[in-house]
């Protein structure tokens, strides 16, 4: 007989398959056409001779996405239902990593369990993510395989689940400078004695990030946004006093659009609720706390100072953990 995790795993898997299956006649989309589906073409016509996608084509993001499609292509054939089943992996591996999440924050209620899943599986951004062909859902498969490297103290596991996360996009490299800020802020609020030795392994994926950027930048003469061609001309461009202050209304709007505005509005009561009284309420909601703190100050640093205009999809990151935070904490704390 399977066991309480097993099942749960298996649903998840059944429900990873209903999604994807249901999508087949999605094709690429929005981002994703000059992301993955252009690069992966260009790889795959031109056989991988070169490294570097032209920059009429190029986004400025890393293109080892568009490199593992194209090599699916080439060995299964290049149609749509390849594609797809290329994304089944990720997405039960994001849906099983979750359920791990939970379990190593240990929220022993499994009712509760359940409700955190179906509310984030059924989001409106998060379901399009994991229904459609995007990076996204690799990025946030290594995101939360890193946290729970971290929360089982499994180095290895983190030093290349980190590697893969920075070089899934620009955002997953984003999202990797707030694992290093979660790892620092979980150890410092567990007391744990500071040792450089924790560190040693994000090395890897650091010089991955710097190594990738600078070979780039000695390659075509620009990096990070396309200076050259005029199709993205201003993404990398800083906004303007009055751009930056329409980015923070528009950042906000985001989260709490598509029906999250009652997820975050009970966030930011008991986010102010807390903060008066100076302490968490447990642990779990503390490590909660953290994930999304170092996600939304790297997210938000990063973006209203930039006049790239951003998707609900960017912060997706951020919303995960709200969510978990608050479904646990109105079922463990309001009866």
């Amino acid at each position: 007989m399977l066991n309480k995790l097993s099942r749960i795993d298996l649903i998840l898997f059944f429900i990873s398959l209903l999604i994807v299956f249901n999508g087949l006649d999605f094709p690429f989309y929005w981002d994703n056409v000059v992301q993955i589906s252009v690069p992966a073409n260009w790889y795959y016509e031109t056989n991988f001779n070169y490294f570097y996608v032209p920059d009429a084509i190029a986004t400025g993001h890393q293109t080892f996405v568009g490199m593992l499609f194209a090599g699916v292509w080439k060995l299964f054939g290049r149609t749509l239902l390849v594609s797809h089943l290329t994304m089944l992996p990720f997405v039960f591996g994001f849906l099983y990593q979750l359920h791990k999440l939970l379990l190593n924050l240990d929220i022993k209620q499994e009712i509760t369990r359940i409700f955190i899943l179906l509310f984030v599986i059924v989001d409106a951004t998060i379901l399009s993510q994991l229904s459609g062909l995007t990076f996204e859902v690799l990025h946030l498969f290594f995101l939360l395989l890193s946290i729970n490297a971290i929360l089982e103290k499994r180095n290895v596991l983190l030093m290349i689940s980190f590697i893969l996360l920075a070089q899934t996009s620009l955002r997953g490299t984003i999202s990797a400078g707030g694992v290093m800020g979660f790892q620092f802020l979980y150890h410092y609020f567990n007391k744990t004695k500071f040792s450089y030795k924790n560190y040693l392994v994000y090395i890897p994926g650091l010089v991955s990030v710097v190594l990738f950027l600078v070979l780039f930048k000695v390659h075509k003469g620009w990096v990070i946004a396309n200076t050259v061609s005029n199709n993205w001309k201003e993404s990398g461009e800083l906004a303007s006093v009055k751009e930056v202050a329409r980015n923070i209304g528009v950042f906000a709007w985001r989260l709490i659009d598509f029906g999250r505005v009652l997820i975050f509005g009970l966030f930011a009561y008991f986010t102010v609720n807390m903060a008066m009284k100076r302490e968490f309420k447990d642990k779990t909601i503390r490590t909660l706390f953290l994930i999304t703190i170092t996600q939304f100050i790297l997210f938000f640093g990063v973006i209203v100072i930039l006049r790239n205009p951003f998707g609900h999809r960017y912060l997706i990151p951020i919303m995960i953990p709200v969510i978990i935070l608050v479904i646990y904490w109105v079922s463990t704390y309001f009866k």
